[in-house]
């Protein structure tokens, strides 16, 4: 049997709601972390709340809308990134190729 956490009308599995008790708790620390921190703290917030209920999700079942909601954000990511790749390719091949090395004399 699985145990429940009720906090007004939600219902969240216990290891769900430690998820998201430990995101709030590292959001209230970021948020004084320094010049960034409201936006670390928010990024995490968020990030607590998605992981929160993909647990939830997970060990409660019935997951098939929230697989099709995390299919198409992996795939309009990864697209952004080929396409970020592909418009300043250019530039990334400038990049790497003028790091210096250091010359390794052999013996």
């Amino acid at each position: 049997m699985q145990d429940f956490v009720k906090i007004g009308t939600l219902t969240l599995s216990t290891s769900s709601f430690i998820v998201a008790l430990s995101a709030l708790m590292l959001s209230i620390v970021l948020l004084f972390a320094g010049p960034f921190g409201a936006l670390a703290s928010l990024g995490v917030l968020l990030a607590g709340m998605i992981a929160s209920y993909n647990v939830n999700c997970v060990q409660v079942g019935k997951c098939y809308t929230w697989a099709w909601i995390l299919t198409g954000f992996y795939v309009a990511y990864a697209a952004l990134a080929v396409g970020i790749v592909l418009l300043h390719k250019d530039k990334l091949y400038q990049i790497s190729h003028t790091i210096p090395m250091k010359r390794v004399k052999r013996s």
